[in-house]
């Protein structure tokens, strides 16, 4: 990430993945992407609130896995495998990775599929911030799925391993959001 740091009248020009001695240090910074200055500002801005998807991932260092399923005979075991794989690759701890593998099996095998055959599945973890996200959405007419008729046992599991839970609708797609507890 360039920076730009003004000391007694002199600009420097520093490159550096370092995110903190650039925040605490610099005048103006750069985030580059896509072949070119993707989004530049204050420190205060890039850091406090970057405006951009790329910026916002790069400085939260957040990671993220995505799973697409498109009917009801998709693999599931296999879903539940890149859970497990995506947790073991980033060192998350083992109880919030069964929460996560737990979560999906719930809401997604038993509770949105059945009823929709379709979503997409996104587990985002930003070892800056310290979150475990877990996102899913489908398309369709609107039902909160969390409200109206889903298995019972499966939403006490999923209310117990998330808090935050949020359901939106906007555009024909139906969003589940939550933050897992560790």
């Amino acid at each position: 990430m360039p920076i730009l740091v003004t000391l007694s009248g002199m600009t420097m020009l520093v490159v550096t993945h370092e995110m903190d001695f650039a925040k605490d240090v610099s005048n103006r910074v750069f985030y580059m992407d896509e072949k070119g200055i993707y989004e530049d500002g204050t420190p205060s801005e890039i850091f406090g609130s970057p405006r951009k998807p790329k910026t916002k991932k790069f400085i939260h260092n957040i990671r993220s896995l995505h799973c697409k399923i498109e009917n009801h005979e998709y693999d599931f075991a296999e879903m539940l495998g890149f859970v497990e794989n995506f947790c073991f690759n980033h060192a998350i701890d083992k109880k919030v990775a069964n929460k996560l593998q737990l979560i999906t099996e719930e809401l997604i095998v038993h509770i949105i599929v059945p009823k929709f055959g379709n979503c997409e599945l996104e587990i985002r973890v930003s070892e800056k911030l310290d979150t475990y996200q877990f996102i899913v959405s489908y398309t369709g007419e609107q039902m909160n799925v969390l409200e109206s008729g889903a298995d019972e046992l499966s939403m006490i599991i999923v209310k117990n391993c998330t808090s935050n839970l949020q359901y939106e609708y906007e555009a024909g797609i139906n969003t589940i959001k939550a933050e897992v507890i560790r």
